[in-house]
């Protein structure tokens, strides 16, 4: 029986179905361990938090453990934040096999690392970084060093392709890196596809949208990050030649923009639905014709994986991180430079004006995402912890189960 100790900051809707999975494992032990159970049910990201109703059960079917202290402390917004002691004496105590660390922005992963080596025990780290997105030099300095270290005394879970060459770049070699792919519940997904897309001119009518025209779909916080209003001003230059309807998913504080925008210029059909939970998010991809990510700063982009579930072709920008792993340039959709209007709105003309194209890349949206489920990271991360574990250390092949 393997220990396993997973340290994660908050319980996070996407994680759920994975740490179900491997609680069913017969001869792993597994255990969340929350830095703070205050946020449970809200969208925190960069002081951006709000209640959302993701109609999830996050504490049901798997091992966690609680600490008083979860109860009161938020996520933190930076390095500078509490050691947690009392995790730590649990972790002493505990003594786990493996500790699996998502992130190191809380110092008590470090500690948890550090201690794991004391006690000559194995640390993995899972992380969502990419090293395309700029930084500050001073940052990129100050972090190289004690990143390196950190990274020395564990081995690497990546999540896609960009995410394993920074790793890489960090320091583990690849004969430490083991893939744990990225995903969202595609039965879940998919069983909601069966049950609203043949109801999709219903639910289009339910969003007011009662032209036969395209759906252009956007889903994500309206942040500058997410570049929103980039999306808003290519739909307008394609609205003019085209008819085709923008449909915003999502909430904050660019939505007063857009919407001074839409009555300045004049922009119809565009239409906002707020935050929505994943059962009526369901119907949002259910009734939409395409789907669109143009952030500039996305380390995956787990919405592309729900929208392809649903069929959908994907146009995205380069910095979005799952663009190398998930989005075939010509296949199942289009990749654009960044910020750059004009090539976002031709890929979306594009599709807009060639339906056969768009189900072509549909169905290939749902091929390439079959192999991007719950039950494949889950036996991703079996392999990994079994690997280190059991086998030699010259002997380690790191991968992915799945294709041996």
């Amino acid at each position: 029986m393997i220990r396993v100790a997973h340290l994660v900051s908050h319980p996070i809707h996407y994680f759920i179905p994975i740490y179900k999975e491997l609680h069913k494992i017969k001869d792993i032990s597994f255990t969340v361990i929350y830095y703070t159970l205050k946020t449970t049910g809200k969208l925190h990201k960069n002081n951006y938090s709000r209640d959302i109703n993701y109609n999830v059960s996050y504490f049901e079917g798997y091992h966690w453990v609680s600490f008083p202290k979860s109860n009161l402390l938020e996520i933190p917004n930076c390095f500078y934040n509490s050691p947690r002691i009392d995790i730590l004496a649990h972790l002493w105590k505990e003594k786990y096999d493996i500790i699996w660390i998502h992130g190191y922005y809380l110092v008590i992963n470090w500690f948890a690392v550090l201690l794991q080596s004391f006690n000559k025990r194995i640390s993995f780290l899972r992380t969502e970084d990419v090293l395309f997105h700029k930084r500050k030099n001073w940052k990129k300095i100050i972090k190289y060093f004690p990143l390196r270290f950190l990274l020395s005394q564990t081995y690497g879970l990546y999540i896609g392709e960009a995410n394993k060459k920074y790793l890489e770049y960090y320091g583990i070699p690849k004969t430490r890196l083991y893939p744990a792919i990225y995903c969202a519940d595609n039965q879940y997904f998919q069983t909601q596809y069966e049950k609203y897309f043949p109801y999709k001119d219903n639910i289009r009518k339910d969003l007011g949208i009662v032209n036969p025209y395209p759906i252009i779909l956007f889903c994500g916080r309206l942040v500058e990050m997410k570049c929103p209003l980039l999306l808003l001003e290519a739909f307008q230059i394609v609205a003019t030649q085209l008819p085709c309807n923008l449909l915003v998913v999502g909430d904050g504080p660019l939505r007063n923009v857009m919407e001074e925008k839409i009555t300045r210029d004049k922009i119809k059909n565009v239409y906002f639905t707020g935050f929505l939970n994943q059962s009526e998010i369901s119907k949002a991809y259910s009734a939409s014709d395409l789907f669109v990510l143009p952030s500039t700063h996305d380390t995956w982009g787990l919405v592309i994986n729900e929208a392809m579930n649903f069929g959908l072709p994907v146009i995205a920008s380069d910095l979005v991180g799952c663009v190398g792993d998930l989005v075939k340039d010509g296949e199942n959709g289009f990749v654009f430079p960044a910020n750059n209007v004009h090539k976002l709105a031709d890929c979306i003309k594009t599709l807009i004006n060639d339906e056969s194209m768009r189900k072509k890349m549909g169905q290939k949206s749902k091929e390439i995402i079959e192999s991007y489920s719950i039950k494949r990271c889950v036996d991703q991360l079996v392999y990994a912890f079994k690997s280190v574990m059991y086998l030699p250390k010259n002997n380690h092949s790191c991968s992915d189960p799945i294709n041996e």
